[in-house]
């Protein structure tokens, strides 16, 4: 008798997938978006009125709608099934295990759908829906179909792009916050942080909207007046989601040269022979904060804010993995620790150095090396011969910029200026620890 690899009956275990939150999921879809060269991208939260309980308004279904290429029907067949994807093992770009849009999807409601048109090409539809497969019994895709877009859809999303992929989450049960006012936040800090490379170097616009629907009406109630801005942890961009006055100036300083290569090619006999075994450099930012920011103190809303970044960034592709202390803090009441930033980039190639897992959201094999995980080298290891190595260069870099950071302040205690640390042009108020400067509207 033959054997089915997929028992129906427990599709549901498929959607306890590890995704922290909704934001997490969401950066999933914009990943394919950018993959496939979109640079405009909206997230569509519809709201309904409950049915049961007190009558309000929640969201009950999401859209993700960009410009990009579209898909082929064989591609758009392929993208639906878990582990289905077209980029496995990717050594270029932000896709990897095939596992992005319905896994992500899968999270956060029962039933997701895909539209997908190239240029001059008809629109090819499918769905996923967890509550078919357990009725139906069947571990097999619905076929690809063509279709046109529903009328509801084409009122939210009109003019439609020249190709582009519009992703439809269906009655969302699994979402961190069901009323859009709270949601929205919540997607638009994180994803501004996610994504702040791409934002900033205007790759791509990434916009919030929000539509009412009730019956066969359907209206707009709220959209973000500006796309998405960037959130950065090392502070130096302009332009971003911290409120006036430091939404458009840097509020750090690069560290040092700003920028290492790590293995460094051209640095000393330790780095050099570790490139020659790796053949690639990880790049690593350090920033730290100027004078006039540190005075703020960590009690004002900066300062605050400043807390909610301590730790290393780590990025992949332009796009962040996770911030975290991955064991380099070490005292976590230190104040110091809230002044300085560092942030870890590396490109796909170096994904099992890092140990990157398949929702994108963690790097498990880098830390801080202590030394009984040093005992455990071997001579042709070369994963932890590099984390190690790693670990031995940021634990250093920290040790000298919280230096650094003491020695500022001691010398802007003394009216002395800070060898370029403060920066001309910052204008920061006179009573900044009562001033309204948090991240959200």
């Amino acid at each position: 008798m033959a054997v089915h690899y997929f028992d129906p009956n427990g599709v549901d275990s498929l959607r306890d997938n590890g995704y922290r939150d909704t934001a997490m999921a969401l950066s999933e879809l914009l990943d394919n978006s950018i993959q496939a060269n979109a640079n405009k991208i909206e997230i569509i939260l519809i709201e309904k009125l409950s049915a049961t309980g007190k009558r309000e308004w929640l969201v009950n279904e999401i859209f993700v709608v960009d410009n990009g290429e579209g898909m082929e029907k064989d591609t758009l067949e392929t993208s639906l099934r878990f582990g289905g994807g077209t980029r496995h093992g990717a050594a270029k770009g932000l896709g990897k295990f095939g596992m992005g849009l319905p896994n992500s999807s899968a999270s956060q409601c029962p039933r997701f759908e895909v539209y997908s048109w190239k240029k001059n090409s008809p629109i090819h539809y499918n769905y996923f829906d967890f509550k078919e497969i357990k009725s139906k019994k069947s571990e097999f895709l619905p076929e690809v179909s063509q279709t046109n877009l529903p009328k509801h859809i084409e009122q939210i999303i009109n003019p439609k792009s020249n190709s582009g992929t519009i992703v439809r989450w269906v009655d969302c049960d699994r979402l961190i916050l069901r009323r859009a006012n709270k949601l929205v936040p919540h997607i638009e800090w994180p994803l501004g942080r996610i994504f702040r490379y791409y934002i900033n170097e205007k790759k791509v616009q990434i916009k919030i909207r929000v539509f009412q629907s009730s019956g066969n009406s359907i209206s707009e109630s709220f959209a973000l007046a500006t796309p998405i801005k960037a959130v950065d942890p090392l502070f130096l961009m302009t332009n971003n989601q911290l409120k006036i006055p430091f939404d458009n100036q840097a509020t750090n300083t690069p560290w040092q040269d700003g920028e290492y290569l790590f293995p460094d090619p051209n640095g000393d006999k330790e780095n050099k022979a570790l490139y020659e075994l790796i053949q690639d450099s990880i790049k690593i930012k350090f920033s730290i904060a100027k004078s006039e920011t540190k005075r703020l103190g960590g009690d004002s809303e900066l300062g605050k804010i400043y807390r909610e970044f301590i730790g290393i960034s780590v990025l992949r592709a332009g796009r962040e993995i996770k911030l975290d202390d991955f064991g380099f803090i070490g005292e976590l009441g230190d104040p110091l620790n809230r002044w300085w930033k560092v942030e870890l980039s590396f490109e796909p190639n170096f994904d099992s150095f890092f140990g990157l897992d398949n929702t994108k959201q963690n790097v498990h094999a880098f830390r801080k090396i202590i030394d009984k995980d040093q005992l455990e080298r071997t001579e042709d290891d070369i994963q932890l011969e590099f984390i190690c190595k790693l670990s031995e260069f940021l634990e250093n870099q920290i040790r000298l910029m919280k230096k650094d950071i003491v020695l500022i302040d001691a010398g802007s205690r003394g009216g002395i200026r800070s060898g370029g640390v403060a920066e001309g042009g910052t204008t920061y108020p006179d009573n900044p620890s009562g001033g309204d400067i948090g991240p959200f509207p």
